[in-house]
């Protein structure tokens, strides 16, 4: 018999052939390297030996996966099961290694079963760095976030002194005939700050809410925001918005769309052009919002369109402001509504970001069914 299973000494992996009592009948010449090699500190001739005996002998460590694998295999000679397999370390003195066993019936002989020792080593060894990297990513994330949550909260404390140090003056000045306009517009933007802070820490604690949005404010609230900045008195800003019906989404995701987005067309505008502009395009539906922000700004490389989104990626790298964070939170955002994004730019002239997102009208309580939840 032993002659018909010649065959198996052309496979690399280590092949053993047991009959139903678990007696070793045949094994194959990578069998016996690795016998020879690595299984002499047994004391045992496998080829003349049974295997589940073997097995059962085995102490220490190794003793739980050895328990494990006469079950399985006696369930495979029994016809239990039709398949048996599983994952074990086999570790040198010069190294780790770790196999794959798998334990079938042998087709034509059912009353004999096939036993394969497969090296996983390699894919072992990059599962274990895999792990170990999503550990620390994991750590770094957790790190990340306590310290943005806790700079966010921080930052009340010296807002609510400057606000302190207003409402003084205001007090001091209450008599006085000729009030300094600056101050309320101060107040007015500590105000919008604070409320800013009290979205994000929200939304750092809390799962996202999908809401009603209403377009047209959530851009002039954002515009009104910024208004007194030198840089925008230099901009033409068009705003068309035209939304027909209720529109629900994730309210905090989409204004942080639309102010990093806008922000980065102010930022990178070209103030030597004769009519500087941002033209921001809202049309919302029943169905769907397409949000297209254009600009005739300094504009991107063709080469540098597929990188934009990318963590830490700046189209102008002697800008001393931003971290090239805005875009890859925009991406993230789009994203989380099952969104769109297009983008075409032509260098020193134009740059278009067009976004679409569904209404998730049918399910502004937050109760998401099967089929919405799979899309994220």
């Amino acid at each position: 018999m032993k002659d018909d299973f010649r065959i198996l000494d052309s496979i690399v992996d280590s092949i053993v052939i047991l009959n139903s009592s678990g007696l070793i009948l045949f094994t194959n010449i990578a069998w016996k390297k690795f016998e020879a090699k690595s299984l002499d500190s047994l004391g045992v001739n496998f080829e003349f030996s049974n295997y589940l005996e073997v097995c059962t002998k085995v102490t220490g460590e190794e003793m739980e996966d050895a328990i494990l694998a006469v079950r399985g295999i006696n369930k495979v000679i029994r016809m239990e099961i039709p398949i048996f397999e599983m994952v074990y370390p086999c570790h040198s003195v010069d190294e780790q290694r770790w196999f794959l066993m798998r334990c079938t019936p042998l087709i034509g002989l059912p009353e004999l079963v096939v036993i394969s020792h497969i090296n996983i080593t390699k894919l072992k060894l990059i599962e274990l760095e895999i792990n170990i990297k999503n550990k620390q990513l994991k750590e770094i994330g957790l790190r990340l976030h306590d310290s943005f949550y806790r700079i966010v909260h921080d930052i009340q404390a010296p807002l609510s002194s400057i606000e302190g140090l207003i409402n003084l003056s205001k007090a001091e000045n209450l008599n006085s005939k000729s009030e300094n306009p600056y101050i309320s517009l101060i107040s007015k933007s500590i105000f919008n700050l604070k409320n800013i802070i009290k979205v994000t820490l929200n939304s750092t604690i809390s799962k996202n809410k999908i809401e009603s949005v209403n377009f047209d404010s959530l851009v002039c609230d954002f515009l009104d925001s910024i208004r007194y900045s030198e840089r925008l008195h230099k901009i033409e800003i068009v705003r068309l918005v035209n939304q027909t019906a209720p529109f629900y989404t994730y309210k905090s995701e989409i204004l942080s769309v639309i102010s990093n987005l806008l922000s980065n067309s102010f930022k990178y505008c070209d103030y030597k052009k004769e009519r500087p502009y941002v033209e921001i395009s809202i049309t919302a539906n029943a169905n769907e919002a397409v949000l297209i922000i254009k600009d005739n700004g300094i504009g991107i490389n063709k080469d540098m369109l597929s990188k934009i989104f990318d963590l830490n990626f700046q189209v102008n790298i002697s800008s001393i402001e931003g971290f090239g964070i805005g875009l890859n939170l925009v991406k993230k955002s789009i994203e989380l509504m099952n969104g769109e994004v297009c983008v075409t730019s032509e260098f020193g002239l134009v740059t278009e970001f067009t976004i679409t997102i569904p209404n998730f009208k049918n399910f502004k309580n937050n109760i998401l069914s099967n089929e919405i939840v799979g899309l994220f």
